[in-house]
Parts: C-alpha cells; structure tokens; sequence
C-alpha cells in the first residue's frame, strides 16, 4: 500500500460481495497485498465509495475497460421484491445491488465485477490541481 496525503492505493481484482446482512452486492476491490498471519479477508477487502478514483483492466491487466471517479446512485433499476412488494431495492442480472455507478451501463458494472476483472483502486480521489 503505498499512502500519500490521505490517498490510499490498492491493486488487485474487483469484487462483488454480499454476506448475510449486506442486503445485496456490495462493490469492492480485493487487493493483492500478501496475506499474514492474523489476516482476516476483510483486511483486503476495500469497499468503494463516492469520491474514490476506479480504474477496471482487461484479464491480461494492462488495458483499461474504465477509469472514473466512483460516484454511485441508489434509483435507478429498482425493483419490487418478490417476498415483499412493499420493499424495492436496486436489482441487475438477477441479483440485488446497494448502489450503481452513475451514466454507466449496469450490466456491464455487474460483469466486471462478477468476473472479478483486475482493478487499481485510489481511496479518497483528489484532482490534481491545475
């Protein structure tokens, strides 16, 4: 993990992960830093937030499918759940969601993910300044 300011930056591969009590898929990146004794699969995992800077390789990780600023939105998408039409959640391919990144298409979101495409992930996103 190399820091600089308040930045973090994390290599590894895109995650789509869910556990009971997420109330679906949550996007994340599972870096690539060496597990030791004592890790739990929490220490790698590193939950994207608004603001974060994502950049999405091909499987041979050196060409860029995507580069943006995370910037996610909770309405599109939403669906009524079957057990409970009075409940609606954010849906694609078949599974729940908490949040999509804004003017990109869903599907292909959710695929990079669930093919857990390699990524760079950059917490806390600054723009350089001019």
């Amino acid at each position: 993990m190399a820091k600089a300011r308040d930045t973090e930056e994390y290599t590894g591969h895109l995650e789509d992960f869910a556990e009971t009590g997420t109330d679906g898929i949550i996007w994340a990146l599972s870096d690539d830093a060496e597990c030791k004794e004592g890790d739990t699969p929490y220490d790698h995992l590193h939950i994207l937030k608004n603001g974060d800077l994502l950049t999405i390789f091909n499987d041979n990780g050196k060409d860029v499918l995507w580069s943006g600023v995370i910037k996610l939105e909770y309405e599109s998408y939403r669906r009524k759940s079957p057990l409970n039409p009075k409940h609606e959640k954010q849906g694609v391919c078949g599974f729940w969601v908490n949040g999509l990144q804004e003017n990109f298409d869903p599907k292909l979101w959710f695929t990079y993910f669930r093919n857990a495409n390699p990524a760079k992930l950059v917490k806390n996103y600054k723009k350089p300044e001019p």
